[in-house]
């Protein structure tokens, strides 16, 4: 308890809340995560419906590289011709029957499997992308949800579950991001020992344009006036990199949880209009989870700036 604790301080910070937030009732937390979840499963249906041009596409297709979700669609005896169809119908009905009964275990357990089989089946043609990954991921947190989630009213044990799940979901989203921030650091470092180009470097944001435009042939709005102004790149870069490597300290400081959701979806937005790399999806699951997080408070902008992780020990003299 001792060391958990610890870690839950290290983790929260100084965040000064006042009585009627501390008392306040589970209930309304709880009632606003059930529409946000059922607003999740709404979402994969939409998904599924803007795949369904892709039927002509996998139409006509009697070979394909398996990932392991669909492995079983090359085991002897088994046609491809009929397979893939099959995934596609399994897909699309696991979504509708998501959006309407997803209060049901075994509907949300269909609607894991049926996204796993149409990711395995879409990323089998030797190229992997992950804007779905962590609406795959979240959907199978999700299936643990209790049995009686989507009631009006529940008993305080169910309803402190279904908020911890969806705060799990919170904290696994925001630990990608620190996992990215993380990774970029100890690129950093390797590029550093052999004397190349790191994320701190002035020009590293008009050199990876520049690479990553070059690479795919692609072209972006703002691509090529970073290239020209590298200079102009560099504080966003180092902003970017910050709000990275600490997002997972926001799944503890809930009276930060929408702005620095607001800041992360700039950040995708950033990235769209410079390296012309789209996560749509994802842009929508942060908005999801935190623009309208239950768990957000109000606070003044002061006690917001003091409750930054690191930087915010230079606002804190402000709250005195």
């Amino acid at each position: 308890m001792n060391t958990t604790g610890t870690i839950r301080r290290f983790f929260s910070g100084s965040q000064q809340k006042s009585a009627e937030v501390v008392f306040r009732s589970e209930r309304q937390e709880c009632l606003m995560a059930q529409v946000l979840i059922k607003a999740f499963y709404v979402f994969i249906l939409y998904y599924a419906l803007t795949q369904l041009n892709t039927w002509y596409q996998y139409r006509d297709v009697t070979h394909l590289d398996p990932l392991w979700p669909i492995a079983w669609v090359v085991i002897p005896g088994v046609s491809v011709v009929w397979a893939i169809p099959g995934i596609l119908i399994f897909s699309f009905c696991g979504a509708l029957a998501g959006a309407l009964l997803s209060s049901q275990r075994w509907v949300r357990i269909w609607v894991f499997l049926s996204l796993l089989e149409f990711l395995g089946l879409k990323y089998s043609f030797g190229k992997i992308g992950h804007s779905m990954h962590l609406w795959l991921l979240i959907s199978f947190l999700f299936v643990f949800l209790p049995k009686d989630w989507a009631k009006a009213t529940l008993p305080r044990v169910e309803r402190q579950m279904t908020l911890r799940i969806f705060w799990g979901a919170q904290t696994f989203i925001l630990m990608t991001y620190t996992l990215a921030g993380l990774g970029k650091l100890l690129g950093a470092m390797y590029q550093i020992a052999l004397g190349q180009i790191h994320i701190f470097h002035p020009q590293s944001l008009a050199y990876h344009i520049a690479e990553r435009l070059i690479q795919t042939d692609s072209h972006s709005i703002l691509g090529s006036f970073f290239v020209e102004h590298p200079g102009l790149g560099w504080p966003m870069t180092l902003i970017m990199l910050y709000l990275q490597v600490f997002s997972l300290w926001i799944a503890f400081r809930p009276n930060l949880h929408r702005a620095w959701g607001a800041f992360l979806i700039l950040f995708h937005i950033s990235v769209s209009l410079t390296l012309s790399i789209h996560f749509h999806s994802q842009v929508l699951l942060v908005a999801l989870f935190f623009l309208i997080s239950p768990f957000h408070y109000k606070t003044s902008w002061r006690a917001m700036c003091a409750n930054l992780p690191i930087v915010g020990f230079v606002f804190k003299p402000l709250l005195r």
